[in-house]
């Protein structure tokens, strides 16, 4: 695997694409108070000091393990509360103010500082800032409310009830992901959109700004591996700049594995980006990838290169901290496993990511199919949240080269009539068009699973428990063609259009598997349970054998990466451990017949090789 050993990224860093020099972490304790009846507000907890008398350890969520609020009651509505004062900040210069930031506040979020309300955002899995005023200390105090049992809410897999049950796992209450603060000019970088153009050989900044800029200049410079890549500097007015970047480089496909972000060579550009407006600079660090992602000939291609999708669902879940990661360490350590095992695929399923995830994961040279938490009623709260929250996280995250697929629904979660409700068809339509609108440069896969209106690539869940199965159902064009468009494997159609062809697109089974390993007299739930690992690993090997014999499908995704609480049908366990070697899994997730011959519609990839 091929790295940029000298890409300046610093994975400590809660937004790896814009980073400035002076910041600081505020995770650690905070005081905390349950609120079980909702009187904080009509109390003005947001000036009661003495209502706080608990601790909670940010950013873990209440109830967590890591949170030490261990008896937490599972109440709706929870307070934070913090103190600071100018040494717990970074250096600030003349011209330029504190901007604290919160990377994720399960569901409501207000914000006081100094008693004075600055901020109200919606939104569970997306980010907020907020300006602290000028002063001499800071008390910063944070209501968050999380409805239990509010199903247009978009969650995912947080559970609406007490206790987990099937498959879905403990909710994430108020902060559950870090707090931080930088130092930020006045007139700054808001955000940097990269987008790159193979055909035309160049790069793309789009920048927003913080305010609107009556004159300025912005300088881009671009370094591969501590050389200049390119450079370029120009004038700039107004609340948002475009800066076109060649790289010529890129006219010579001879020049490619050195330049472009594959999944076997990740190479990742540093970006320094200079704005200057009057006596005020901002400087910033990013990093970008050069790559183009669209599909040809039934195949998912990154720059114009085939690729067969070897996938694996990640819930992103740990007893210990929920949906919140133990550290960057636990985060970087899961994907490692994933390349170690052969895939070169992760399916962030039902969750927003960890902006450093997402960094790891272009390191790395991981592809990812981004998905968003669904809502479970279908009306007009949950069209509101749903729609405003993929918008913000479609800006969000839409530099990430490692994002080649956008995945606004999964298996009709949210839009459970979609088969004979137009407004549900309409909905869905929506946000694909509005994804295609703002990010054209990615794949998008409507509604993963079942039920698929207009698609990129046509997806099936499958949870066939024997090889004989998936073969009937995908080893030739006629196996497939009656899958799509007969009943499905799960009982729904995965077209709904029945005269809707597969045609150029890919065809793949985005969940399969499942199969759970009961080596003790605990309970354990999966699609099929086996008591041994000798059964354990001929089983799962006999389905990635199936799948690979098909003439057709381009791709896969295996239910799952590790065991998830109840769910216990991982490869790994809980603690991620294999519960068979390492090296054996990747023998069949690489798939042995598949690398010795070459077949209508497929490459050959050399044994070993990582695509």
């Amino acid at each position: 695997m091929s790295i940029n050993e000298d890409l300046q990224l610093d994975f400590g860093y809660p937004r790896p694409q814009l980073r400035r020099s002076d910041w600081a972490s505020l995770n650690g304790y905070w005081q905390f108070a349950e609120d079980p009846e909702d009187q904080g507000l009509k109390e003005s907890w947001f000036s009661c000091a003495s209502v706080f008398n608990r601790e909670v350890l940010i950013p873990f969520p209440p109830g967590s393990e890591l949170s030490e609020i261990i008896d937490f009651s599972d109440c709706d509505v929870v307070w934070y509360r913090r103190n600071l004062k100018h040494q717990d900040l970074p250096p600030k210069a003349d011209g330029t103010e504190w901007c604290l930031n919160f990377e994720a506040v399960d569901f409501f979020a207000d914000v006081w500082v100094n008693g004075n309300h600055l901020c109200k955002h919606v939104g569970g899995g997306t980010s907020f800032s907020v300006k602290l005023p000028e002063d001499d200390e800071y008390e910063v105090v944070v209501r968050a409310e999380d409805c239990r049992l509010d199903q247009s809410q978009p969650r995912g897999k947080q559970d609406w009830l007490e206790q987990p049950h099937d498959i879905w796992y403990r909710r994430s209450t108020g902060i559950w992901r870090d707090v931080w603060v930088e130092s930020v000019p006045c007139h700054a970088i808001e955000q940097i959109w990269w987008k790159f153009d193979l055909d035309r050989a160049i790069v793309t900044a789009e920048f927003a700004f913080s305010k609107w800029i009556p004159q300025g200049r912005i300088r881009i410079n671009l370094r591969l591996r501590g050389q200049e890549l390119a450079a370029v500097e120009t004038d700039i007015k107004g609340m948002s700049a475009t800066v076109i970047v060649e790289i010529p480089q890129v006219r010579s496909r001879t020049e490619w594995n050195n330049l472009l972000w594959f999944p076997s060579s990740p190479n990742l550009i540093d970006a320094e980006v200079d704005l200057k407006v009057g006596s005020q600079e901002d400087k910033v660090l990013s990093y970008l990838g050069l790559r183009a992602v669209d599909i040809k000939n039934g195949y998912l291609r990154i720059n114009r290169k085939p690729v067969y999708v070897r996938g694996i669902l990640d819930q992103g879940y740990w007893r210990e901290s929920f949906f919140t990661a133990p550290s960057c360490d636990a985060q970087i350590r899961d994907l490692q496993l994933v390349r170690d095992m052969g895939f070169n695929t992760i399916r962030i399923h039902q969750r927003t990511p960890d902006r450093r995830y997402l960094a790891m994961a272009d390191y790395l040279g991981i592809m990812v199919w981004a998905e968003f938490p669904a809502a479970f009623e279908y009306s007009r709260r949950a069209i509101n949240w749903t729609l405003s929250q993929w918008n913000s996280i479609l800006d969000r995250d839409a530099s990430s080269p490692s994002i080649v697929v956008w995945v606004p629904f999964n298996e009709s979660w949210g839009v459970d009539a979609i088969s004979t409700n137009p407004s549900q068809r309409h909905f869905v339509n929506s946000i694909v068009e509005l994804t295609r609108a703002k990010d054209p440069t990615r794949l998008v896969v409507a509604n993963d699973g079942w039920e698929q209106l207009d698609t990129d690539i046509v997806s099936t869940h499958d949870y066939a428990t024997t090889a004989n199965e998936l073969e009937i159902a995908y080893l030739e064009p006629g196996n497939v063609c009656q899958t799509i468009h007969g009943i499905g494997p799960q009982g729904r159609p995965i077209l709904l259009n029945s005269s809707t062809e597969l045609g150029n697109r890919p065809m793949m089974v985005t969940e399969f598997g499942g199969i759970s390993l009961r080596e003790d007299e605990e309970s354990s739930w999966g699609y099929e349970v086996v008591s041994n690992t000798k059964d354990f690993e001929e089983r799962i090997s006999s389905l990635f054998r199936a799948l690979y014999n098909s003439s057709v499908l381009t791709g896969w995704c295996y239910t799952q990466l590790t065991d998830t609480l109840q769910e216990t049908n991982g490869l790994l366990k809980e603690d991620r451990t294999p519960k068979i070697p390492i090296s054996q899994i990747k023998r069949f997730v690489l798939g042995d017949s598949f690398q010795n011959q070459i077949r209508p519609r497929r490459f050959n990839q050399p044994a070993g090789s990582e695509e």
